[in-house]
């Protein structure tokens, strides 16, 4: 059991948990989306998790979802809704191959050398700061602005981080290191297990240098050792 933490504020799950699967916004961050210039589409279900981040051995950082037709068309579907709350729950493993979303084909080439897939869809979660789609995030000023990243970013600092710095997770940041507080000029690696690695725009790590290749063979070997124990 995941013990290792500080008090957190609201608690991630709980912040979502009685939100509908209808739903297109929290209602905590309704006022603050229809006076902002947000870029979100809000036809889009929202969910900042994809797999059981309740116990994930290894959480996989990022910013937001990003968006195609497919999750337009979820939005009216009652049994994609009742997927989006699973995935707001944190206990829904991810979305595989026979989901229709994109999700499988973007993080299948990002964590094949973590293991085979189903180990990787059984242990592994991905954390969003923000919960609403985009094509492309252009909206950094809404991750201190909406009530639901603030949580998810309070979370992560007093509950996830901490474990991952015990050695009880494994946690990469592969996108916007900057905005979950994460690295600076001289640390990528933090504690045990907590890294943030100089990536590309789609997640790879990456890999120009000798520097970031002996990194990446770093990380590798952590998410490779944390899953063998699944």
């Amino acid at each position: 059991m995941l013990m290792t933490g500080h008090a957190v504020n609201v608690d991630i799950f709980d912040f979502w948990a009685d939100v509908s699967g209808d739903a297109h916004e929290h209602p905590a961050d309704r006022d603050v989306l229809a006076r902002s210039d947000h870029g979100f589409d809000l036809r889009c279900l929202p969910s900042n998790v994809d797999g059981r981040l309740k116990d994930a051995k290894l959480v996989l950082l990022f910013v937001n979802p990003g968006m195609d037709a497919v999750d337009l068309e979820e939005a009216t579907d009652p049994a994609a809704q009742n997927k989006y709350r699973e995935m707001r729950a944190g206990t829904r493993e991810l979305r595989g191959a026979e989901d229709k979303s994109r999700a499988y084909k973007w993080l299948a080439p990002i964590t094949k050398d973590f293991g085979p897939w189903e180990t990787v869809q059984r242990n592994i979660a991905v954390l969003n700061i923000a919960a609403y789609h985009s094509q492309a995030f252009k909206s950094p000023h809404m991750l201190a602005a909406l009530p639901s990243c603030r949580v998810c970013l309070d979370w992560a600092q007093t509950v996830l981080f901490p474990q991952a710095e015990a050695g009880e997770r494994v946690v990469i940041c592969l996108r916007a290191a900057r905005f979950w507080g994460l690295r600076n000029d001289r640390t990528r690696h933090f504690g045990r297990s907590l890294f943030a690695p100089s990536t590309l725009r789609n997640g790879q790590i990456r890999q120009t240098t000798d520097s970031e290749r002996a990194e990446r063979d770093t990380i590798v070997s952590a998410a490779r050792a944390v899953l063998a124990t699944g």
